[in-house]
């Protein structure tokens, strides 16, 4: 399995190597809690997502995502999720969005998403509406379950397989 080291940021105000004392404790502390939050995001195991919830356009990506699907973040930032290949077609991932904006919550367990190379990999998708200042945002928690999907089919397989191949004596 793939293990990427966490990305160090050269921004000051992502890495916390900014003027600590600026604005006194309470605005320390809140410069604080947001390098904490922003590596959450970004040295997260799982692909993340933000979504406009209006558009579904990605307004943030995650590095695990990009590296997952063999895109940039430049490349996924600003297209709607239609268009990355989440669902089959995009008549159905329009019906799963419009779903989502109604009862703020979505959950798939075995996703097919298309990868930059033609690939194919297995995921989880679960996805949550709330609000982020003014706007109103979506989050998709994207977890790579490749390997699972592979062992139950090599075991749901084999099992078959065995019943399959017996004959009657």
């Amino acid at each position: 399995m793939n293990r990427r080291q966490p990305t160090q940021s050269s921004d000051p105000s992502i890495s916390g190597r900014s003027s600590a004392n600026r604005g006194g404790p309470a605005e320390a502390a809140l410069r604080e809690s947001e390098v904490r939050y922003r590596r959450l995001f970004e040295t997260a195991r799982d692909g993340i997502l933000i979504l406009d919830a209006q558009t579904g356009q990605i307004t943030e990506v995650n590095p695990f995502l990009c590296e997952l699907l063999g895109y940039s973040r430049a490349e996924l930032l600003g297209k709607e999720l239609w268009e990355i290949g989440v669902f089959e077609d995009e008549a159905a991932s329009r019906a799963a969005f419009e779903h989502l904006q109604q009862t703020g919550y979505d959950r798939h367990e075995d996703l097919p998403l298309k990868t930059r190379g033609k690939g194919r990999v297995e995921v989880e998708f679960v996805s949550n509406v709330y609000q982020a200042g003014e706007k109103t945002v979506i989050q998709c928690n994207i977890r790579d379950i490749t390997d699972r999907v592979r062992m139950q089919r090599e075991i749901t397989g084999s099992k078959w397989h065995g019943v399959s191949g017996r004959t009657r004596n």
